[in-house]
This record gives structure tokens, sequence and C-alpha cells, in this order.
């Protein structure tokens, strides 16, 4: 997850909204579009690359997740999962595994390729899934880490900076007011 010392993202690699199953404790399966960002940051001192995945819900602005990538890193999920490519090459196969998801949802039913978001056993686990005649196959499953409430904050404070950047300023009202009003 960032820390306070980390360098902002530099790189934007992804964003976008996905089709997701939500598996939450106490709460039955459910369908929401999560979305999606991927950059690219340097860490210091070592001046490593880091992949930076950060899953939020537009309908829930509590809900965020992070995951964060190095290159050591990511050779223990490549090896664990059979990956057959490299880290640069991984952003962009995992970018194309997240649009077949959308294509997927957007065109086939029951879709054949699904993301789904776990937090049963503990770990919030983001898998994306292939369903065939035969069987299901993980392609990818990545373990991300719950915002905590610093985190959250963060996040939510950078999301009303974005909006307000993108935002006029108030207009000015048209009347003065020589005097407080009572109802303000």
């Amino acid at each position: 997850m960032m820390s306070e010392s980390a360098p902002p993202p530099t790189d934007p690699v992804y964003s976008g909204e996905v089709p997701v199953v939500l598996k939450l404790p106490e709460r039955e399966d459910r369908r929401s579009t999560l979305t999606v960002d991927i950059v690219y940051s340097t860490t210091q001192p070592r001046n490593q690359k880091v992949l930076q995945i950060q899953l939020t819900d537009e309908s829930d602005a509590y809900l965020l997740y992070t995951l964060d990538i190095s290159e050591d890193e990511f050779h223990t999920i490549k090896t664990d999962q059979s990956i057959l490519v490299d880290f640069p090459t991984f952003p962009s196969k995992f970018v194309e595994l997240l649009r077949q998801c959308q294509a997927s949802a957007a065109s086939e039913e029951p879709p054949r390729f699904v993301a789904s978001l776990s937090c049963l056993c503990g770990t919030p686990t983001f898998n994306v899934t292939e369903s065939n005649p035969f069987r299901q196959l993980t392609h990818l499953s990545l373990r991300f880490v719950a915002g905590n409430d610093a985190a959250i904050k963060r996040h939510l404070a950078g999301r009303l900076a974005d909006f307000k950047v993108g935002r006029p300023s108030p207009r000015p009202r048209p009347w003065p007011r020589p005097w407080p009003w009572p109802w303000a």
C-alpha cells in the first residue's frame, strides 16, 4: 500500500470500469462495477518500478483496495501462478484480461470472463476467471490490501481535489447580503 513517503504515481497505465462479482462476508454475492486504476511509480532508494493497482466503487465511497507489486514481488507471483509474461509486459496483459471481462459481461450470458473480488477468507483476493464447458480457469489471482481509515481519507481527499479542479469556482450571488438572514 502507498505510504506517505512514496512518490506520487508517475505513469498511468489504465483506468476503467470493470464488472466485478463482490463476495463479502455476511452478504450475498453481488455484481458491481469497480474502477480499476493502474499506474507505475518508482520507489526510493533503489529506483525500482512498482505497479500500483487500486480498486474503488463509485457507489461505495469506503470501498478501497490497493496492491503494490514490485519487480521482485512479481517474480513470486509469476512462479506461484505459472505466469508466462515478464514484469514489463504484465500490465498490458492484465488490462487485456480486464477488457475481456468488460466485453464478456456486455455480450454473453453467462459471461465467459468474470472478475471477482472475494473478502471471505480474510485476505481480499481479485480473480479473473474464464469459464468453458468443462471447468473454470483462474487466469490471475492477486491479493489486495483493504484500505484503512487513513488510506480511505487520503483517497477521498484526492477525489475531492480532482473534482474541485474540474469544476469552475462558484458563481457570486446575484445580490449582496447586507445582513445575515435568520434561516441562513
